[in-house]
């Protein structure tokens, strides 16, 4: 993963390019082993050597400006092959990039990448993060020097001032379990999001979107199914085979479910067998074992399977391993595998780590608004019948419930033009967050006050975005802010072929209740790759989790837990309740009805500012 350190200020101010002079001395003496990697009137980008090779650093022509990551070719309409990633921008290609201030890089190219452009008639730069990039990128101001860096770890590093934790944004992810706007859970450091512009000048910063799925799914949606499929499969074997050509040699998870073997299969046609090794997880409990569906799909794919049981006696101490985030990152069995599949890919030879995630949320695995979702786009006419009756089978509910929720979701049009977390949430789960929380009221009650607040930026404006997509783009904002809790630098990447650009783009134009039809869900996924899955997967309709071996997990490292939570930061500040939290952590039926999940999340939150607590001041368990 390439590491960074950018400073930019404005060169016609002599107090700024003293600071300038003075802060590059700093990183230098401060972060052993870094050096300049581009300079430029107003511009230094500092990097780690070893850290950022030749293949992590584009360098476009005229010194006009750096791409940091992988990059890759559009195709053409008349050729989908999967392309090699871009080794050189030659000179009509960077002043293309320079002179669209970017935007060429996310309209011909896909990847995972991050811009940093210089404009040097108008003394500004541009730091453009890709569309679906797993580099990160964070910005604080240091005096009159805006300063970028993709790791949070480094910045702290330097010294440069106090770091305080920003309880506010603390809470709101205790509250909701997730990754909300902008805001880090450190005060004075915010993000710049995926498919994000930022023009730093002499005039201050400035912030726009050139991607968001939010524009991409009020786009002409396909009005075929098998226009919907054929795009699909093209884009799924492009996204895939691209990644796969690329780091060449990796270890796949297989669960033996439709999305984890779609992504086998795609791999498999650019990578000789010795190049790939599925792993498949399994607990004897009969929802975590899934070894029959994954040795269907390995034979059937042609590649080695290794299966390991998951570690039946966890010691939830690593915890105290967290990695120092910019915020808190939840990961709901992580703790038990990571470290394993770092070692792992090493003893195989590995470059990378591939998996199946975001396969769920593209593909639309659970979805029963379609119906809403046909009378959204089209009215009530010819075909909703067939829609509301497959919703409803697969739903296992009314005809008229489902009508019912079909009227409501259909005629949103102009009802909602932001997104609201708290209402989406209670929606979903069906019940009120106040009595599943593991928060004190008043904790939850100062989110509920600013919830506006905690709106990321792509679904501060919704009008106009199918509902039914909205949590689509609510996956995707979330997997964009998602980094393993405990990797260390110059781990082997995780990488999800699926979260993807092309890709992301043809599933967020797909009518949803065309991934319901027949009242199966991923139909569309389904008959794409009809033709290179055993029946086995393409049938399956059942989805394993390891959720009994969670439960089983927390159950041995009660002693552990109690004291971490109930003797922890959450509490001592006021916002987890120490009631609750012993409620959840009992082995009494009905003790509490806090979901499991939200009882690791808490652990995440709390080992996170132990991490944090000797760097941040007033900060201690």
């Amino acid at each position: 993963m390439s590491r960074f350190l950018c400073a930019h200020w404005s060169v016609n101010d002599h107090e700024a390019t003293r600071q300038a002079a003075t802060f590059r001395r700093h990183v230098l003496a401060s972060l052993p082993g870094w050096r300049c990697m581009f300079e430029a009137p107003g511009l230094t980008v500092f990097g780690p050597t070893p850290g950022l090779s030749a293949d992590d650093m584009l360098l476009l022509e005229n010194r006009s400006g750096l791409i940091l990551g992988t990059v890759f070719p559009r195709p053409t309409s008349s050729d989908q092959r999967a392309m090699p990633r871009v080794t050189r921008f030659d000179h009509e290609a960077s002043r293309g990039i320079v002179t669209s201030a970017g935007r060429r890089l996310v309209n011909e190219f896909w990847g995972s990448y991050l811009a940093i452009l210089v404009d040097r008639e108008r003394l500004s730069s541009r730091i453009l993060r890709g569309p679906l990039s797993r580099i990160q990128c964070f910005h604080a101001l240091y005096g009159e020097l805006h300063l970028f860096f993709s790791h949070l770890d480094d910045y702290a590093d330097l010294n440069l001032s106090a770091l305080t934790v920003n309880w506010d944004c603390i809470t709101a992810q205790a509250a909701f379990a997730d990754y909300l706007g902008r805001e880090t859970g450190i005060n004075g450091v915010d993000s710049i999001e995926a498919g994000e512009c930022v023009t730093v000048s002499r005039d201050g910063l400035f912030r726009e979107f050139y991607w968001n799925p939010c524009t991409i799914a009020q786009q002409d949606s396909f009005t075929s199914f098998d226009a919907a499929a054929t795009a699909l499969k093209q884009s799924t074997d492009l996204s895939v085979q691209s990644w796969a050509k690329h780091f060449g040699r990796i270890v796949h998870t297989l669960s033996g479910g439709l999305d984890s073997s779609i992504s086998v299969a795609c791999a498999r046609k650019v990578l000789p067998r010795p190049d790939i090794i599925c792993l498949n997880y399994f607990t004897e409990h009969a929802l975590g074992d899934e070894r029959g569906f994954a040795r269907a799909a390995a034979h059937d794919l042609d590649v080695e399977l290794i299966e390991q049981e998951r570690e039946q006696h966890v010691d939830f101490s690593i915890f105290e391993n967290c990695a120092r985030t910019a915020w808190p990152v939840l990961d709901f069995s992580g703790y038990g595998q990571y470290r394993k599949e770092v070692k792992f890919l090493k003893l195989h030879g590995a470059n990378a780590m591939f998996n199946g995630e975001l396969g769920d949320n593209l593909f639309e695995s659970a979805r029963f608004d379609t119906a809403g979702d046909f009378i959204w786009r089209h009215g009530i006419r010819r075909g909703f019948t067939q829609v509301a009756i497959d919703a409803a089978i697969r739903a296992n509910v009314s005809i008229w419930k489902i009508l019912r929720q079909a009227g409501i979701e259909g005629f949103r049009k102009a009802s909602l033009s932001r997104w609201d977390n708290h209402q989406f949430t209670e929606r979903t789960l069906g019940v009120k967050i106040s009595d599943i929380t593991l928060l004190r009221p008043s904790a939850l009650e100062s989110v509920r006050s600013s919830v506006g607040r905690f709106v990321h930026p792509w679904l501060q404006d919704i009008a106009g975005t199918p509902p039914a997509k909205y949590l689509m783009v609510y996956a995707i904002r979330m997997f964009n802010n998602h980094v393993p809790p405990f990797a260390e630098f110059g781990d082997a990447p995780v990488v999800s072929p699926f979260a993807s650009q092309p890709l992301a783009e043809v599933c967020l134009r797909t009518p949803t209740f065309f991934n319901n039809r027949g009242t199966v869900n991923r139909a569309v996924a389904r008959h794409a790759f009809a033709r290179e899955l055993p029946a086995a997967i393409l049938t399956r309709l059942s989805k394993g989790t390891p959720e009994p071996w969670t439960r089983e997990a927390v159950r041995g490292n009660q002693p552990f837990l109690k004291q971490f939570l109930l003797d922890g930061i959450l509490v001592k500040k006021g916002i987890l309740d120490p009631k609750r939290v012993e409620g959840a952590l009992s082995n009494e039926p009905g003790a509490s009805p806090a979901y499991l999940s939200n009882l690791i999340e808490q652990v995440y939150i709390e080992a996170w500012l132990r991490a944090w607590s000797t760097r941040c001041t007033g900060l201690a368990a």
